[in-house]
């Protein structure tokens, strides 16, 4: 069906802009253009998930992954711009952001704004509680799409966090801080491990079953990346 599509050359472009906005995320060094680059790619994937809109489930997949997703982008956007308030003059460059923090230390300012960035990653990457239109979405999706989902969102969501988690905040600069984020991180992957896993055990749907499990695969990384924060911690 997907190949004797008449929209099959949209099908090939919006991958291409979804590779194009992964390789913005990747290379950024700034948190304006690293949001640019994740909006670029989740834009390209919300049309790739509704691709079948013949379907009923096409269209519900991608009409509630749409509206989680950009629900997920406004909260990430207005936590960088409460960075960008706490930073002042320094701007949202990656440098400048970690020299602020290491400055300045974790105040509830800088804490609010990093936890509602973490909120839009944590959508990307499938993490409990921001999981609910996933399995939807991989449902309604064709296979070459939620594989998609599965590999590259992952590591692009993995990326961002890495970035803000790691050289942002500077583990080693500021304890309190560091504290802080580790132990949320650490039960954040506890939770998503453990639901990941079981909810898939109820599925009778392979694309269901391959969402679940791209969840539990989120927590394992969220539990690599806590392990990476608190050695560099402690």
């Amino acid at each position: 069906v997907l190949f004797n599509n008449r929209r099959q050359a949209d099908f090939y472009i919006l991958m291409l802009t979804s590779a194009l906005g992964m390789s913005v995320v990747a290379l950024a060094q700034d948190m304006f253009i690293l949001f640019v680059g994740l909006e670029l790619a989740s834009f390209s994937t919300y049309i790739l998930v509704a691709f079948h809109k013949e379907t009923r489930a096409g269209s519900e997949g991608g009409a509630k992954y749409f509206i989680v997703g950009s629900v997920a982008s406004a909260v990430g956007l207005y936590g960088m711009s409460i960075l960008y308030l706490w930073a002042g003059s320094e701007g949202l460059q990656f440098d400048n952001l970690a020299q602020a923090w290491a400055e300045k230390g974790a105040t509830p300012l800088s804490m609010m704004g990093l936890g509602f960035v973490l909120v839009g990653f944590a959508f990307k990457i499938s993490a409990v509680p921001f999981h609910f239109a996933a399995p939807d979405a991989y449902s309604g999706a064709n296979s070459p799409v939620a594989g998609v989902l599965a590999t590259a969102s992952k590591a692009m969501g993995m990326l961002g966090l890495m970035r803000v988690l790691l050289i942002i905040t500077a583990p080693e600069a500021d304890a309190d801080g560091s504290a802080i984020w580790i132990g949320l991180l650490g039960i954040l992957a506890a939770v998503t491990m453990t639901w990941g896993n079981i909810a898939a055990l109820g599925s009778d749907n392979p694309k269901r079953m391959l969402a679940y499990s791209s969840v539990a695969h989120a927590g394992y990384m969220l539990a690599a990346l806590t392990a990476i924060g608190a050695w560099n911690w402690g």
